[in-house]
């Protein structure tokens, strides 16, 4: 495609007096190149007045500047004539196609009979459009400079956007004031910083030897020792050796100073909020210093929330009062969420509810320890038909069952638990009842050692069920204590307060800036709002009937264009928040200007291009490649692009003029031409080398038809008026 950079092609068009005729005799060796000159120049003239301007002609490429010159000369020949008259200043760097009538006739070449065109716009417009571009210039001067008098009548077929002219303002215009004002999507919301911190991490943000990390490991320590005593409990060791003891009043002590130390330091961070607390006093606490701000970060944020606003359909003027919103709401975080936080962690401490109760007995395992009391025993007595040997096995159950319970923790010997004292008190009741009911039962006899082996039994099965009922009970008991989730609140209490430091953190670096930026886009985009919105009241034209889902995709395109411009035009305001700089707003004189220029520019292009060629102040737009896909994809496109000339074309002459063109094919020249940017869509591949790559918003085929021999004769006009003299020759 066309570089903007690169000089366009200038057309005058001096077959009336006007600004080309004066612009073109006022040209100079000195004033040419201060005027703008460019070295393509297309010159259009009536057939009539063509050796009338031969002083022009040779003026024009006598200059340096100039490399090529294309004489489009309209109108018939003479009746009188049978050659069409050039000035002979245009044979060294000049070429001359003749348009004998602008709206032309349908010719299929060679000796088809043409067919006049009777209605319609005419064809010339296209011509000139199409030799606008430089690519197209430059191949059509090349091909007329190769045929017999540098002459030939081009005949064309084109295919344009649906949108008109008209309709390609109106809705540049609709796209503007809708930018401005209506917005297609709700308000953006503040940027979400990238956390840097993991905020499960281990190590904590609050210094050593600090208050608030003492008493941090002092509940640590606490919650271990509860544990340990927990998991120690159900051992036979605790048995045999002493009441264990599992301290949840110290783990409640510690919770309770723990929190109160967290409440100490939140007041702190409330206060720092307020500016009413100092660093030294932050710093006996064992808050670290905030860190600098990340400004790049912040301007990568907030250069993104900005972007997707505008393309997601925010107006300026709505992005600017959201702007504005996010600075007032950017203030330090206070601790209201941590405190309610707490206060529900503190209220699901399990250990907190614990009485000095201990663990229940009744009906499990006490009735069963009670049953097999009196069963064991019943039948020692039994077998061994001696009531001494059966009272001493009921005894020893009786002695077991007093030691389990008299081990229980929360056990009270002031007789708060009767049921426990009642236990104790059944083991030699139930004992004497299995001894009396074993002396009911018949003998047996049995031999010394089966007795041996009947009390043993006897004795080791009171022993491992008194260990059994222990572990059971005592390990459902601390099961109620809940260990583990207590250590569990623990951890949650120490990541609300470490997240309060972080975000207290992230807050103070990121608070102000955040607020000071946001202010300064909100001026910025109040600035773009202005601009904008003159260029749309300026812009405004009447409503077009052609509406549908070609002209909302036109709309989507271009609004997305001028998002772009937005854009381009805040990237000096986020290059500064991005930096160290102190943000205020300042005039907008800058900003006003670079947009006014970028707008110029862009309706510049889409004057020249269209819509379909994406201008090269914005970005590129999947929106624009999806609009040029389904305008370029069709049969007429890849008919034209891949014809040899053949066929039916709009040839710019009248139907009796054919007769003056070299109908033979050896000397006709057929050039096609699209967009670089959508010749792979029409063509379904790769641009192909016989295409033309243009700037223009066309599809287009150019036949270059010779005019036959003896049509054309280039004459120098010999001039006696001394008020016309001759120019000087070529540079």
């Amino acid at each position: 495609m066309t570089s903007h950079s690169e000089p366009p092609v200038r057309v005058l068009d001096i077959r009336h007096d006007g600004p080309d005729v004066s612009f073109l005799d006022k040209l100079d060796r000195v004033t040419a190149q201060r005027r703008g000159l460019v070295d393509r120049v297309v010159v259009i003239d009536n057939t009539e007045s063509l050796l009338d301007n031969h002083i022009r002609f040779q003026r024009l490429v006598s200059l340096r500047q100039v490399r090529a010159v294309i004489c489009v000369a309209v109108g018939p020949i003479d009746d009188d004539e049978v050659a069409l008259r050039q000035s002979a200043a245009l044979q060294a760097a000049g070429v001359t196609l003749w348009v004998g009538d602008e709206w032309g006739s349908r010719w299929a070449g060679g000796t088809d009979r043409p067919r006049p065109i009777t209605d319609g716009p005419p064809a010339l417009p296209d011509l000139i459009m199409a030799l606008s571009d430089k690519g197209v210039f430059d191949e059509v001067f090349e091909a007329v400079r190769l045929v017999p008098y540098q002459t030939a009548c081009p005949g064309l077929d084109v295919i344009r956007p649906a949108a008109d002219a008209d309709e390609l303002r109106f809705l540049r215009a609709k796209a503007l004031d809708e930018f401005v004002r209506h917005s297609l999507t709700g308000p953006v919301l503040p940027p979400t910083p990238v956390q840097r911190h993991d905020p499960d991490q281990p190590h904590s943000v609050i210094a050593a030897g600090s208050p608030l990390e003492e008493s941090r490991q002092a509940l640590r320590r606490a919650i271990d020792a509860m544990a340990s005593a927990a998991a120690a409990a159900p051992g036979f060791q605790a048995l045999l050796t002493g009441r264990p003891r599992v301290d949840t009043a110290a783990t409640v002590a510690a919770f309770d100073n723990h929190l109160a130390q967290i409440n100490e330091l939140l007041t702190l961070l409330d206060n720092e909020s307020a500016g009413q607390v100092s660093a030294q006093r932050l710093a006996r606490a064992g808050i670290p210093p905030a860190e600098p701000p990340d400004n790049p970060a912040l301007a990568t944020e907030l250069r993104e929330l900005v972007a997707t606003g505008l393309r997601d359909g925010r107006s300026l003027r709505d992005l600017a009062a959201d702007l504005r919103r996010i600075s007032n709401q950017s203030g330090i975080e206070g601790s209201g969420q941590a405190r309610a936080e707490l206060t529900a962690v503190a209220g699901r401490l399990p250990s907190r509810t614990y009485g000095p109760a201990g663990p229940a007995i009744w009906p499990l395992p006490m009735a069963a320890m009670t049953v097999l009391t009196g069963l064991t025993t019943a039948a020692t007595t039994w077998l061994t038909s001696s009531n001494l040997v059966g009272g001493g096995t009921g005894l020893a159950w009786a002695a077991l069952t007093a030691l389990f319970v008299w081990r229980l923790p929360g056990w009270v010997p002031s007789g708060q638990r009767r049921l426990d004292w009642a236990a104790i008190a059944c083991g030699p009741v139930i004992a004497a009842a299995g001894v009396l009911a074993g002396t009911l039962l018949p003998s047996v006899d049995v031999p010394v050692a089966g007795d041996v082996i009947v009390v043993a039994a006897t004795v080791a099965l009171a022993f491992g069920v008194t260990v059994a009922a222990w572990r059971h009970t005592i390990g459902r008991w601390t099961r109620t204590l809940r260990v583990v989730q207590t250590r569990e609140l623990a951890a949650r209490v120490w990541s609300i307060v470490d997240k309060r430091i972080r975000d207290r953190g992230r807050s103070l670096r990121r608070g102000q800036r955040l607020s000071d930026a946001t202010l300064l886009l909100a001026s910025g985009v109040n600035t773009l709002d202005r601009v904008f919105g003159d260029w749309a009241a300026r812009d405004r034209v009447p409503e077009q009937t052609s509406h549908g889902t070609a002209m909302a995709e036109l709309l989507t395109v271009l609004r997305g264009d001028l998002a772009s411009l937005a854009m381009r035009a805040l990237e000096d305001y986020l290059l500064v928040i991005g930096t160290d700089l102190p943000l205020t707003t300042t005039a907008p004189d800058a900003l006003r200007a670079t947009v006014e220029r970028d707008l110029t520019e862009y309706q510049d292009f889409l004057d020249r291009h269209g819509v379909h060629n994406r201008p090269p102040m914005v970005d590129e737009s999947s929106a624009r490649e999806a609009l040029s896909r389904a305008l370029w994809r069709s049969d007429a496109g890849r008919r034209l692009l891949r014809s040899d000339g053949r066929e039916e074309l709009v040839q710019l002459c009248q139907t009796g003029d054919v007769r003056m063109l070299n109908v033979a094919w050896n000397d006709v020249h057929v050039l096609r031409f699209a967009p670089a940017a959508v010749q792979h869509i029409v063509l379904d591949g790769p641009a192909s080398a016989d295409v033309i790559a243009t700037g223009l918003d066309m599809i287009g085929l150019l036949r270059l038809v010779p005019l036959g021999a003896g049509r054309v004769v280039h004459e120098q006009p010999t001039y006696t008026d001394p008020d016309r003299p001759m120019d000087g020759t070529r540079d």
